[in-house]
């Protein structure tokens, strides 16, 4: 199968006022076929969060990216800040850890669902509007007709993340990127988010690239796993292979930590809607 995303040889480092540079990602490639979830595991500083930042074009200005990124034959890293943002959220959109980066605690629920399109899809608020209530409804959350008048402080912590799920999903992206998703949910919100995108990428065919720390949740969800340490890629197979014969020292470590996530109860799911 072809590869929908191929990252070649990515650097990523960071100027400094004084000293040398921080190299933060040195010298990373993997692919992301079409349909497929891909895990990239490390722990805090590994360089994970930093190539999904990079291919996305969100690191800070006194970042230095090298190496080629390419989405259907394009170099993200060579686009321009339009183009970019044309194809940022069209066919590659991203779910942040904290919910709150991507939700306006100001807005309501419904308006940063329709806007983005009423504005660059040119559909009705109406039409947007209908898309909105499906969306949420296809990320679980129940009662999305009334709810979708609510801000993000009435949601919980596991409700506000599948919101930004679902704005991520209303342009029906070709790939989702999610960081750490998880990381700041109980382990039984935990489970509930991983089946959702297990769901969600299995009904729509769309890409996964996680980031996390987590081999539990790589376990749950993903089809193959890269594991980064000290900012380069030290191992990379098929989940099954990987977990039945690690190689690297650094991921038997991360393995010997990893979460075991558990099915969650209807009384969970329940209480986990308020």
């Amino acid at each position: 199968m072809m590869a929908l995303l191929e990252v070649e040889r990515l650097s990523v480092s960071f100027a400094r006022r004084n000293g040398p540079p921080i190299e933060a990602v040195q010298d990373v490639s993997f692919a992301l076929e079409a349909g497929g979830r891909l895990g990239i595991v490390g722990e805090s500083g590994s360089g994970k969060s930093q190539t999904a930042m990079a291919i996305m074009g969100l690191l800070p200005s006194n970042s230095q990216v090298a190496g080629t990124a390419r989405y259907d034959g394009r170099d993200l890293l060579k686009l321009d800040r339009r183009a970019l943002n044309t194809l940022r959220g069209e066919r590659i959109a991203i779910v942040f850890q904290d919910p709150m980066t991507s939700l306006n605690p100001f807005l309501t629920i419904e308006r940063q669902l329709t806007e983005p399109l009423q504005v660059h899809r040119g559909l009705s608020r109406r039409a947007a509007y209908r898309r909105a209530i499906e969306a949420l409804e296809r990320v679980h959350i129940p009662g999305a007709a009334r709810r979708i008048g609510m801000y993000p402080h009435e949601f919980s912590g596991g409700m506000r993340q599948r919101v930004t799920i679902a704005m991520a999903l209303m342009t029906e992206p070709r790939i989702l990127i999610a960081d750490e998703p998880t990381t700041a949910l109980d382990v039984t919100v935990q489970a509930q988010i991983v089946d959702l995108l297990r769901t969600l990428t299995h009904d729509t065919g769309m890409a996964l690239m996680l980031i996390t720390h987590d081999m539990g949740v790589v376990a749950g969800l993903c089809d193959d796993v890269m594991v980064m340490h000290g900012g380069r890629s030290v191992e990379q197979a098929d989940v099954e292979r990987l977990f039945a014969a690690p190689t690297h020292p650094h991921t038997i470590s991360l393995m010997n930590a990893r979460s075991y996530l558990r099915r969650p109860s209807v009384e969970s799911i329940q209480e986990g809607t308020r």
